[in-house]
């Protein structure tokens, strides 16, 4: 089956994003993983109008506000792990 332009657009846009990411430091297959967790969150928000740098940009900031743990004694340090979910 023949791919539209348009998933073609948004295939080279996704692959544009993981190269981003992997840029910014993330190996390969980790790189897939965190797009994959915030793709569809963000694309909703969002939707395909930033430039790939700048998503990156946005998923690495999104991923590492989930990955930090909460310090009680930091009053800037909101506990947010509830509120994560994990999708399968």
């Amino acid at each position: 089956m023949k791919r539209s332009s348009r998933q073609t657009m948004i295939k080279l846009y996704a692959q544009a994003v993981i190269s981003e990411l992997q840029q910014l430091g993330y190996p390969n297959d980790q790189a897939k993983a965190v797009f994959f967790r915030h793709y569809r969150d963000m694309k909703r928000l969002f939707g395909l109008e930033q430039n790939v740098c700048d998503f990156a940009k946005m998923i690495d900031e999104f991923e590492r506000a989930m990955q930090k743990k909460h310090d009680p004694s930091d009053p800037n340090s909101i506990a947010v792990g509830h509120l994560t979910r994990v999708r399968q």
